[in-house]
């Protein structure tokens, strides 16, 4: 069956698939209820006994496509969402604004003030551009250098408590991140967490 259909010709090979289309199109809307759970349970029993059949090599393959056809899928959505859901632009700011989203979504047409960004303080500044290879290096690794917050402590001036259950807090005022030393003093050895 095999070296049949690699002889046939792509039109062959597509008509041949439209048939078989049509043909299960025809008998699952002639199915009732029952038959279509029995058709359902037959073809999960068939995909589970493929995948215990899969040596590591095989699910390994298998899941690589399945992450490359969703990622393939969600920049296809996200094409969409780029071309054609934010194509309206709002006057106040030029902001990109999505078709259905309600005028006062965005800044309440024009009432909320926004104050200029200011220009970073220096190094960030001489960092930024990407025109050295030390600002490149940087743009580089700033996701690294980002990560390097997440194990630092967490500070607050004060907790906002509300009475009842609560499994979340609110902080009221700034919120900042202790973070030690990246080398230590010098009579000390180097300790990771």
């Amino acid at each position: 069956m095999t070296a049949t259909r690699a002889a046939e010709s792509s039109e062959r090979g597509q008509d041949r698939r439209e048939e078989d289309r049509a043909k299960h199109a025809a008998s699952r809307a002639a199915e009732d209820s029952e038959d279509t759970r029995t058709r359902l349970d037959g073809q999960r029993t068939r995909q589970a006994a493929s995948k215990a059949a899969e040596d590591p090599i095989q699910r390994r393959t298998r899941s690589e496509d399945q992450r490359r056809r969703q990622a393939a899928s969600r920049a296809a959505q996200w094409t969409f969402m780029e071309g054609e859901a934010f194509r309206d632009v709002r006057p106040y700011y030029n902001a990109l604004k999505w078709h259905a989203e309600t005028r006062g979504m965005c800044c309440s047409g024009g009432k909320v003030k926004l104050p200029e960004l200011q220009l970073p303080p220096e190094p960030l500044k001489s960092l930024m551009p990407g025109t050295t290879p030390e600002s490149q290096h940087f743009l580089d690794n700033i996701g690294k250098y980002n990560s390097c917050f997440q194990m630092t402590s967490f500070g607050m001036p004060a907790k906002v408590s509300d009475s009842g259950f609560m499994p979340t807090f609110r902080v009221q005022g700034q919120i900042y991140h202790r973070g030690g030393f990246l080398l230590p003093p010098s009579n000390e050895e180097h300790k990771f967490l």
